[in-house]
């Protein structure tokens, strides 16, 4: 089983604040583990699992006793198997405020079915861990496969998963349902020979018009040539995530290890550009993220200005480093702040410039507020 389905650790969030909200995230979210099982949310938020993919068939995946019985406590404002590691919670519990976007998944109960009528199947393929960086926060070792590798032993089953993906993905085309096909949360889109290889398959359809693209990144293969040579994509593609974790090359050698920082500037400059040429959908949109951690949590304002010198971004997301199971408990714990580094952190997070409202602050919005004098 995947790594992150083993150890990940569950930290309940206040209930009561809640009782009146519902979230669309687990009716419309199917996401496909390394192991084949499914998630309903990200699994940080909601460790639950529903099943396997190579186990069931299609109809069941979306219609099973699991499932079934987690979106119908969510419909009830029962957030109890949620974890404080939700951004969308965070926000809320922070601002006492819904989240006006189409893009939120937190509404009122009484409104739940009706937002449901317009919202996406977001389909997420975590299954292949390929990467071209070793960051320390996500693994211990370079994992990627050689496009060569698809075919032996040992990765048969992958290809299983992503042929009974491929399935799923047809069923709900053939029944006209809006979907975002998300690459990739396990890896990099641009780097997992799979994705990679399903990109350019999909460049040469024919895909609904209701059918967008989310592509998950490091940024660092994200390049003109890359983009080229998708370029039936283009208009297909909604949301482009991109993470960062860092504002200087020393930091970045540290925290996303085998990662070129030039590199990533000048693709960061040619996407802007692009978005600025109008090259995607025109409600695209682009988001970078920081995982706060111990090695880089004091360039977290330095990561802000540097994010919002570009004028097309649409969000900057910033959340708490999480245990994926690949880390020992010592280990994790010694790239979590400690009392003297929170402090430093709650007085960083004072500067009016993380009020920007491009800015989400997700699960560090708890130190916001904790270290200031009453």
């Amino acid at each position: 089983m995947n790594s992150i389905l083993q150890s990940q650790k569950t930290y309940s969030i206040p209930v009561t604040e809640l009782q009146n909200l519902s979230c669309k995230n687990p009716s419309r979210w199917i996401e496909i583990q390394e192991s084949g099982e499914i998630t309903i949310c990200c699994y940080t938020w909601l460790p639950v699992t529903i099943g396997n993919i190579l186990d069931l068939s299609t109809e069941e995946i979306f219609n099973n006793a699991l499932r079934n019985e987690v979106l119908d406590n969510i419909s009830k404002g029962d957030f109890s198997k949620c974890t404080d590691h939700c951004p969308h919670l965070n926000n809320y519990l922070d601002s006492g405020k819904l989240d006006p976007s189409p893009f939120s998944a937190l509404v009122n109960k009484s409104d739940l079915q009706a937002s449901l009528v317009t919202t996406p199947w977001s389909i997420r393929l975590s299954y292949d861990r390929s990467c071209n960086l070793q960051c320390p926060s996500c693994r211990k070792n370079l994992i990627l496969l050689k496009p060569e590798e698809i075919y032996l032993p040992e990765v048969n089953k992958l290809v299983t998963i992503h042929n009974k993906v491929k399935e799923l993905i047809n069923y709900l085309m053939s029944k006209n349902e809006p979907i975002v096909l998300t690459m990739t949360g396990s890896g990099d889109a641009f780097a997992s020979p799979i994705f990679w290889s399903y990109l350019l398959e999909l460049s040469q359809q024919k895909l609904p018009k209701n059918f967008y693209i989310k592509l998950m990144t490091n940024g660092i293969l994200m390049t003109e040539q890359h983009w080229n040579e998708i370029k039936p994509l283009w208009k297909h593609i909604g949301f482009i995530y991109i993470s960062i974790d860092a504002a200087s090359d020393s930091t970045y050698k540290i925290v996303r290890k085998n990662g070129n920082f030039l590199k990533l500037k000048n693709n960061l400059l040619f996407l802007n550009s692009m978005f600025k040429e109008n090259a995607f959908l025109s409600f695209a949109k682009w988001t970078t993220s920081f995982v706060v951690q111990k090695e880089n949590y004091n360039e977290l304002k330095d990561f802000v200005e540097w994010q919002l010198s570009y004028d097309t971004i649409a969000n900057i997301e910033i959340s708490l480093i999480a245990q994926w199971g690949h880390l020992s408990d010592s280990e994790y714990n010694s790239m979590l702040l400690n009392e003297s580094d929170k402090k430093q952190l709650s007085k960083m997070l004072a500067d009016p410039i993380f009020n920007h409202p491009k800015i989400s602050l997700g699960s560090i919005n708890q130190y916001k507020n904790i270290f200031r004098p009453r």
